[in-house]
């Protein structure tokens, strides 16, 4: 066969990725990286302060785009009024929810840019809406990133509370056998019938969770 090499000159041979034999460039690691997480907010802690607690303590920058859950209290203030911050200790659920908290550059756990902006609806279905001074979750919170298609790498963080009453945040994952575990140790402790996991509600609910 004849010598391609010698034909067309070593400076035209090329590896299959496409660097010239004997190039020393390697390819170069992006020190900058997103990675998309569900963050869940446990229920009766003020999301914005827990969310700048996150970011600090794990030295991330973070962007939310979207949440949902049901909130207890919350204090908006319109950007650029001179009216006071609005108070509502009601229930009212999440309609939008987004908001980023930057790290400042030169670290220190200070933030050069931190902003929330919610809309929720109340009991008579008025909206109301603004930047968040506070906000208290009244059930589980869910902060994220909006997906059409679900990403099945993309990790869920969770809050374990232990007997002490203190917590831990943890990386969900889903495990067949600890959920059916789960189910039985509910029919049994809480002496259901064994048919009750046929019910068009119990799959409706398993559904949605």
């Amino acid at each position: 066969m004849e010598n391609l090499g010698e034909n067309l000159g070593d400076s035209s041979v090329r590896r299959s990725g496409g660097s010239p034999l004997g190039s020393k460039n390697k390819p170069k690691d992006n020190p900058s990286t997103t990675n998309k997480v569900v963050l869940v907010v446990p229920p009766g802690i003020n999301i914005i302060q827990w969310v700048e607690g996150f970011a600090q303590d794990n030295g991330v920058s973070l962007a939310i785009l979207t949440g949902s859950g049901a909130i207890s209290e919350v204090a908006l203030k319109h950007k650029g009024s001179q009216l006071q911050s609005q108070e509502f200790k009601e229930q009212l659920n999440l309609v939008s929810f987004s908001g980023a908290y930057i790290l400042s550059p030169s670290g220190g756990g200070s933030s050069s840019t931190k902003f929330f902006n919610t809309s929720l609806v109340r009991d008579d279905y008025s909206v109301v809406s603004g930047s968040a001074l506070h906000m208290v979750a009244l059930g589980p919170v869910l902060l994220k990133y909006p997906n059409s298609v679900a990403d099945k790498k993309q990790k869920v963080l969770r809050f374990k509370r232990g007997l002490d009453g203190e917590g831990n945040l943890l990386v969900a994952t889903f495990n067949k056998v600890r959920c059916r575990s789960a189910l039985a140790k509910f029919v049994v402790k809480d002496e259901q019938a064994f048919n009750v996991t046929e019910g068009e509600g119990f799959k409706d609910l398993i559904n949605e969770l």
